[in-house]
């Protein structure tokens, strides 16, 4: 028989190895792939999370106004930031409001963010709708906890969600207390 009569393709053992590495690599790259989901909203709801902290430790112990603002930064990206009211001592020592400076800023990972009011009403904050809350200087509870869409309506929340491709987490708030807990 002549070289070119032995050589007719793939065997059957070759074929199956090849099928069997290439399962073996798209299965790891959809367990990364939801890795890096999960990791997302995990990031994203632990930086609210502790922002939320941050809010109430600094307005009871400071003595100062501050608000927590989660707003759109982009694509489907939003920033988290803790805002002071800064207050402006005139010259006859009067003092007058001024403007909200921002003390802290943190950029989230790529995932939705909403706020609900825990009777179905949802808002995700996008184009121009944003998240606000303040706490009371007296005993660190939620004063305001809402949504402030682009028409400038505002829903109170309860509960702050972190969605992206069907991994969801939610930041529930205890309005009397000032208190908050990861679901």
């Amino acid at each position: 028989m002549n070289e070119a009569g032995k050589n007719k393709g793939f065997s059957l053992i070759e074929l199956v190895v090849t099928i069997a590495v290439m399962g073996i690599v798209v299965l790891i790259s959809v367990n990364l792939f939801w890795m890096i989901q999960k990791a997302d909203v995990e990031s994203t709801t632990e930086h609210i999370d502790t922002a939320l902290s941050s809010l109430r430790s600094k307005t009871l112990s400071k003595g100062n106004e501050y608000m927590m603002r989660i707003e759109p930064d982009g694509s489907n990206v939003c920033k988290v930031e803790i805002l002071e009211k800064a207050s402006i001592i005139n010259d006859d020592g009067s003092v007058t409001e001024g403007d909200w400076k921002v003390l802290e800023s943190q950029k989230l990972k790529e995932a939705e963010v909403s706020g609900s009011d825990g009777a179905g009403n949802e808002v995700t904050i996008k184009d121009g709708c944003m998240i606000e809350i303040q706490c009371s200087k007296s005993n660190g509870s939620f004063t305001r906890a809402e949504v402030i869409k682009a028409d400038a309506t505002k829903l109170s929340i309860v509960q702050i969600n972190i969605t992206k491709s069907e991994r969801n987490k939610a930041i529930k708030l205890v309005i009397p207390t000032g208190r908050h807990y990861i679901d």
